[in-house]
């Protein structure tokens, strides 16, 4: 039996239900130790600015603090996407991480937005720094916090696999130089130049703009299942290496979540068998979760050789077929008549081929060997000639009326292949004077014209 055209559908998950869970619940924590650590720090450099008046410690503060608020809504996506699949959401709601991304981008906006207004406020109108001492260490512990924060997130999700955790970390490792920045505000005023102070806070503001800029490019494009290129690239390499698949058609990737989801169609040679297009998709999905990181769930898409890619299953595409007509039927042992009315031309090739079953499975297999035995030479048979089930084509002879014998000499299942629609000659199987019923048939748009004689 060959693979077919019923083009078995592989899904697999890069990691089962329960790791999944389990990295999901080490995110939770990671962003949870993040919240803490984050929140002593800010709430450390907001006593600081109330004892200082130090506009640029105010804007870094007001960072730190938003920066710590985002952890809130990625720990409720995390523990949303935990949930198992359902009939509402069948895919799961690893979704909501991107979600949680576009609260994450409004919090960072507004961050930047009240400290800017701060900056120009101390800007234009003068700012008293006191207490620098204060401020230098609030500087430095800004730093040192973001810098912990940073080290453990990057750790962290290179571990899980995560790459919202790995640019999460490295985000407060910027964040962490931005601490020190506020270093020159308290340089300058011991120098005597306050107003170095609010340039400092305008300076940390556009820090923020520039990441909200960077955050909503990323946000967007993985609502609107944005990837990278090279990721493509790479997942068609490593799918073209893999032993028996002979092309491969599409390649679509998306990311879902922390993870990349992707869906690939690839051409293999018709005459495997199930199991055997079965085993070159398990090899495929092996040889993507070695080379492809965060990579999730993969489904491979089994097309014939000769039908490769998306085009050959819509309606545009019917055509290729060179058949316009196709059905099974159930004989016994004996002599069948096969009769045809005058048609619209003087000649009409068929194939009959034996069949295993009369399943839909095995129809399909059976249209990609009527296919192979349409491009071969036909054998001409004259009306009264004798049919039998083969793999060699037959083109009938009609000269006005015809009838032809088709002898079956082992009871079972058989496909008939008509070049032209039965309904254009009556066409009709009798036996004993009854006309035999098809189990199952399938029409195809026309791919040809009429000769009309």
């Amino acid at each position: 039996m060959g693979a077919g055209h019923s083009h078995g559908e592989h899904g697999h998950s890069h990691v089962g239900v329960d790791s999944n869970i389990v990295k999901n619940k080490e995110a939770t924590r990671v962003l949870m130790i993040s919240l803490v650590a984050m929140l002593i720090t800010a709430i450390f450099q907001a006593i600081i600015v109330a004892l200082s008046g130090s506009v640029a410690l105010l804007a870094d503060t007001i960072h730190n603090f938003g920066d710590a608020l985002t952890s809130i809504p990625l720990w409720i996506a995390f523990v949303l996407s935990r949930r198992l699949p359902t009939k509402r959401f069948t895919y799961g709601l690893n979704r909501s991480e991107d979600l949680a991304g576009l609260l994450i981008i409004i919090i960072i906006a507004i961050s930047a937005v009240v400290a800017g207004y701060e900056s120009i406020q101390r800007l234009f109108n003068g700012s008293s720094l006191t207490n620098l001492w204060a401020v230098a260490i609030a500087s430095i512990v800004g730093f040192l916090g973001n810098e912990l924060v940073a080290i453990y997130r990057i750790r962290m999700g290179k571990r899980m696999g995560s790459a919202a955790l790995v640019a999460d970390g490295h985000h407060a490792r910027v964040d962490g130089i931005t601490s020190l920045a506020v270093l020159i505000g308290v340089i300058g005023t011991w120098l005597g130049f306050s107003i170095i102070d609010p340039i400092v806070g305008l300076g940390i503001t556009i820090t923020i703009i520039f990441i909200v800029k960077d955050s909503v490019k990323t946000i967007f494009s993985r609502l609107l299942d944005g990837m990278e290129p090279k990721t493509i690239d790479l997942i068609t390499a490593s799918v073209e290496d893999v032993k028996g698949v002979i092309g491969v058609t599409e390649v679509k990737a998306r990311w879902f979540g922390h993870e990349i989801t992707a869906d690939i169609s690839i051409a293999v040679e018709s005459d495997l068998s199930i199991t055997e297009g079965h085993h070159i998709a398990k090899k495929v999905i092996d040889r993507l979760q070695h080379d492809v990181e965060h990579l999730g769930a993969v489904h491979v898409h089994i097309d014939p050789e000769e039908e490769p890619g998306a085009g050959f299953h819509s309606h545009g595409h019917a055509s290729t077929y060179p058949f316009e007509w196709a059905g099974i039927y159930e004989l016994s042992i004996g002599d069948y008549e096969y009769i045809l009315d005058a048609g619209p031309d003087p000649a009409m090739l068929i194939s009959f081929l034996p069949l295993s079953a009369s399943t839909q499975e095995v129809f399909e297999v059976a249209k990609l060997d009527a296919i192979r035995v349409f491009k071969g030479t036909a054998q001409p048979l004259a009306s009264g000639g004798i049919l039998q089930p083969s793999y060699d084509q037959t083109q009938l002879l009609l000269d006005g009326d015809a009838t032809f014998v088709v002898r079956i000499t082992k009871p079972g299942s058989y496909a008939l292949f008509t070049e032209h629609h039965p309904d254009e000659f009556a066409a009709v199987l009798r036996h004993n004077g009854s006309s035999i019923s098809v189990t199952l048939e399938e029409a195809f748009p026309s791919a040809h014209g009429h000769s009309h004689g």
